[in-house]
């Protein structure tokens, strides 16, 4: 068995390069990115069919929704040590 070469491109190579040239020269048609995540959803029927849902989440709001997660959980953490603080002085002193 042979190995097959491949070729790893960006969507848009830049002016000059080989890949722009080996792009036009064999038609080839490179992917664009997609920063997306997909989930597939599949519910079976009363039927023999499936029903099948795509459900995508970009990337972006994925990230957003990690760091305003974050910033909470750091809030509440801190809110709960400050609570911890003050009732340790409150025995202390009574």
């Amino acid at each position: 068995m042979v190995p097959m070469p491949f070729v790893v491109a960006r969507a848009n190579p830049p002016p000059g390069s080989k890949l722009r040239g080996l792009r036009l020269s064999r038609g080839i048609d490179l992917m664009t990115r997609d920063d997306r995540f997909y989930a597939f959803i599949v519910a079976r029927t009363s039927r023999s069919r499936s029903h099948i849902r795509r459900v995508c989440l970009h990337k972006r709001w994925l990230k957003l929704f990690a760091v305003l997660l974050l910033t909470v959980l750091g809030g509440l953490a801190y809110g709960f040590y400050g609570l911890t603080q003050k009732a340790q002085h409150l025995r202390i002193e009574h």
